[in-house]
């Protein structure tokens, strides 16, 4: 594609945590009333663990919770108020991604509880386990990410690259990336507690896969993770200006009423097709016109819209090679992405049906491990099935694959070799069949 600048791009907002109170309009952030409830709230705390037990290692123990959550209070939260223009921050936004991710975690650990107690297995196990799972998974999902669309992070300083790098509630969390991380993570926990490690995966297996049904809801909020032009299929779902699939038609023109192609030798962008009366011809644009960039709305305009707050003065601009530069204003143009499949929606019912199988087939399990397996086996042959729609990640090299194809199919092979070792052990689990009724 041609070069874009800029950051492109959108969440869905739900709402704010306002800048300031509405009585005396003192911030929230940074020196403001969260930092000052929680200064009294921790010095409260130091003050009854002293007057109880005196001075301990246990006080201690406090200390670097709350001087981190000071910190996080005074130095990053104000750097996470989305701006609004000329006057003050409109506040932290809260994400449509950033509630389903935090809703799928309770319900796919309140579930993996639930189906432990069932085994006898104690809550206390599987909430030091999950945490494990949940920062491990996090990390490797963002790390991921953060390799794959580095360009989108880079910044002029390690701060603010820092700062952007931790916006995870943005969206921008792989699930492979997540899976392996989380295996690493797990794999640690086990081995310090000497517990019966395939066991337990088979506990979790099943809440894993409501979670990441839970989570693809937030990609369908967020718009990212999206499909491509479902045509006229009455299925078909579209997004509102500023969303990632609607920035993404704006580039490869579609929503200008052309088309553009690479061409083979250069790999430049040029105009293929142009719609009669569209919106490109009557910019003057031809069929063979070079497009070498493409300029979206500043992010703070993107902010705007994804917030639902009008931004009158976004644009989006084209530079083609003869010097030329186009620009339509966003009231200009349509006011929805063209139909896209739903691969969201599939993606989420595809997780959650898999989740009800591992589900029913866990007591039915011979061997400690098989419904782990069971899910690498089926969860990377539906995912490579749904990558086939999607868009917004481009092949890699000669291989026709995405990278998450490519991921799908080291997990089958990896699955053979772990069927064949399970199957040579004898029948026989660590913990019993889960019954009717928590124990």
């Amino acid at each position: 594609m041609p070069q874009v600048k800029g950051n492109h791009a959108v969440r869905s907002t739900l709402c704010h945590l306002p800048h300031a109170d509405p009585f005396f309009d003192f911030p929230l952030f940074g020196f403001g009333w969260l930092l000052l409830i929680w200064m009294a709230v921790s010095g409260s705390l130091l003050v009854w663990q002293f007057a109880k037990h005196g001075w301990n290692e246990k006080s201690y123990g406090y200390l670097p919770l709350i001087l981190i959550i000071g910190a996080v209070l005074y130095w990053v939260a104000p750097h996470l108020e989305e701006a609004s223009g000329d006057g003050p921050p409109l506040g932290i936004p809260i994400r449509g991604y950033g509630v389903m991710l935090l809703l799928a975690i309770v319900c796919g650990t309140a579930f993996t509880v639930q189906q432990a107690r069932r085994v006898g297995v104690e809550s206390e196990t599987i909430f030091s386990m999950a945490f494990w799972m949940i920062v491990s998974g996090f990390v490797g999902a963002r790390l991921f990410f953060v390799i794959q669309k580095w360009e989108q992070f880079s910044r002029p300083t390690v701060r603010e690259t820092l700062l952007e790098i931790v916006r995870f509630s943005e969206g921008g969390l792989v699930v492979y990336g997540s899976f392996f991380g989380a295996c690493l993570g797990t794999a640690i926990f086990l081995k310090r507690r000497k517990l019966p490690a395939l066991a337990l995966c088979d506990l979790f297996a099943p809440g894993m896969m409501l979670g990441v049904a839970l989570g693809r809801v937030g990609c369908l909020l967020n718009g990212c993770c999206w499909a491509g032009d479902c045509g006229d299929m009455p299925l078909g779902i579209s997004f509102p200006p500023g969303s990632p699939p609607f920035m993404s038609q704006l580039t490869d023109g579609s929503l200008l009423d052309m088309r553009l192609e690479a061409k083979p030798e250069d790999g430049a962008w040029v105009v293929a097709q142009v719609t009669a009366g569209g919106r490109a011809e009557q910019h003057g644009i031809k069929i063979g016109d070079e497009v070498v960039a493409v300029i979206p709305p500043r992010a703070e305009e993107l902010n705007r819209m994804r917030s639902g707050i009008p931004a009158p003065t976004a644009s989006f601009t084209l530079e083609l090679n003869d010097g030329r530069r186009l620009s339509w204003e966003f009231r200009q143009l349509p006011q929805r992405s063209r139909p896209v499949y739903p691969v969201q929606l599939l993606a989420s019912i595809n997780a959650l049906l898999l989740c009800g199988f591992l589900w029913a087939f866990y007591p039915f399990r011979r061997r400690d491990g098989e419904v782990s397996a069971l899910m690498i086996t089926i969860y990377p042959v539906t995912r490579f099935l749904l990558e086939a729609i999607r868009v917004d990640e481009p092949d890699v090299g000669w291989t026709g694959c995405s990278i998450a194809q490519l991921l799908s199919i080291l997990l089958v092979a990896m699955a053979v070799p772990l069927w064949w070792l399970l199957l040579k052990r004898p029948i026989g689990s660590a913990l019993p069949a889960a019954t009717g009724s928590p124990q």
